[in-house]
């Protein structure tokens, strides 16, 4: 070792380590770019199946799109998975709903398909704001064995 170098020292995780500004300055730069690093990639098959959980949470739950800007959702996602980033309100509208949308349609298509009769009820009613609403209920049987 040189006079006048800083020597490196090592700590069990507890203490503070002695080391210069520089020595500093890049340690923090490293642990900025592997904490970036970490993230999933946008097309990987582990973000993909956690948008399309998301999705449907959103869908069968009816949540609003703005679960993914609620910071206590935000909070609860990165304690489950860190290396996880929520995708925008506007790209869980427009994409992956979108994207759910066409693959549950193409499914019932094929289910269409193979259904012989199906019944149909109507119901009227207003609610108490006095809007008019029309619903119609299908049903069929499946499969049936």
């Amino acid at each position: 070792m040189s006079i006048g170098s800083t020597p490196a020292v090592v700590t069990d995780g507890n203490e503070t380590a002695s080391t210069s500004s520089s020595c500093r300055s890049s340690l923090n730069s490293v642990a900025s770019y592997f904490k970036r690093a970490v993230l999933y990639e946008s097309n990987s098959k582990r973000k993909t199946d956690i948008d399309k959980a998301l999705t449907e949470v959103v869908a069968k739950d009816v949540k609003p799109y703005n679960i993914v800007e609620n910071e206590s959702f935000i909070k609860y996602t990165e304690v489950l998975d860190p290396r996880y980033k929520l995708p925008s309100k506007t790209h869980l509208r427009d994409v992956l709903m979108s994207n759910l949308y066409k693959e549950t349609s193409a499914k019932l298509s094929l289910i269409f398909q193979e259904v012989l009769d199906v019944s149909i009820t109507c119901d009227l009613w207003t609610s108490s704001a006095n809007a008019s609403f029309l619903t119609v209920t299908g049903h069929f049987v499946y499969n049936y064995v």
